[in-house]
């Protein structure tokens, strides 16, 4: 009951005096039932034009891949990075390496990504919640939001190319294969502090 005050009270709320000229005042926008809606997308189109958001003479920005360096499992590039806000990564991911099967589990304490397979077949190793390494084949198609905390390694079976998006943050593992009984991965990057993470 309380939320729903809260609702009535605000959508009941006279219109603020400062109303965009664009919307022909208030007593133009109270002639619509959807006039609260066009309100505020007017209202946001007005801010915007008065703080030149999108000014034409803000530049676009050239750059070149990046090769994160060498992987055991492939390559990965890097292909966009807005400071602060995203990055993307391509992941050529190789078949058939049977000394990465089920040993490199790990998580990230804030990296947050999802991940898109272009192609190939990969099969993705996850806790599920019991404790246990459950796993589930990805097919081209398939995506999969990995969110931090959350424990998964991967393997491909087919050659893959992979699209990645997550925040900003490099540098960010955590090991956990004793924790599944499982051997130290092989030449895999180690588990890194929380001072070595890198937020760009």
């Amino acid at each position: 009951m309380r939320d729903r005050t809260y609702a009535i009270l605000f959508f009941s709320s006279p219109i603020p005096p400062l109303t965009p000229p664009i919307l022909g005042g208030e007593k133009e926008m109270r002639k619509s039932s959807k006039g609260l809606k066009d309100f505020f997308v007017s209202l946001i189109i007005y801010i915007m034009d008065k703080n030149e958001i999108h000014n034409p003479h803000v530049n676009v920005r050239f750059f070149k891949a990046e090769d994160v360096g060498p992987r055991i499992w492939g390559r990965e590039i890097l292909v966009a990075h807005v400071p602060g806000l995203y990055t993307g990564k391509l992941l050529l991911r190789k078949a058939g390496d049977v000394n990465y099967r089920k040993r490199s589990m790990q998580y990230h304490r804030i990296k947050n990504e999802c991940s898109y397979l272009y192609s190939g077949e990969l099969l993705f190793y996850y806790d599920s919640g019991d404790g246990k390494v459950s796993e589930k084949k990805l097919v081209a198609g398939d995506c999969v939001h990995i969110p931090p905390g959350a424990v998964h390694g991967e393997e491909a079976i087919t050659d893959c190319v992979i699209f990645e998006t997550s925040n900003p943050v490099f540098n960010d593992r955590m090991r956990v294969n004793e924790t599944y009984g499982l051997p130290s991965p092989v030449n895999s990057l180690p588990s890194t502090t929380l001072d070595e993470i890198e937020i760009r």
